[in-house]
């Protein structure tokens, strides 16, 4: 199964931090599980600007599959 996880923030730092303590949960609940293994395989970076203000996009790409 493929499927997207996005964060969207005002600082892309923020962003960042955030969209890696969300992955470590994901990847400690799928341990918990013990029969999926789960890749990145692709992170798309983007920024817009909205209303006279930058909101950065991060995007992770993953993989699950059965070990």
């Amino acid at each position: 199964m493929i499927f997207t996880k996005t964060k969207m923030s005002t600082n892309s730092a923020e962003c960042l931090t955030e969209m890696r303590q969300s992955d470590e949960l994901l990847y400690q609940k799928l341990e918990i599980l013990g029969n999926k293994k789960l890749s990145i395989i692709h992170i798309d970076q983007s920024d817009q600007v909205v209303s006279g203000e930058k909101i950065y996009y991060l995007t992770f790409v993953y993989l699950m599959e059965d070990k």
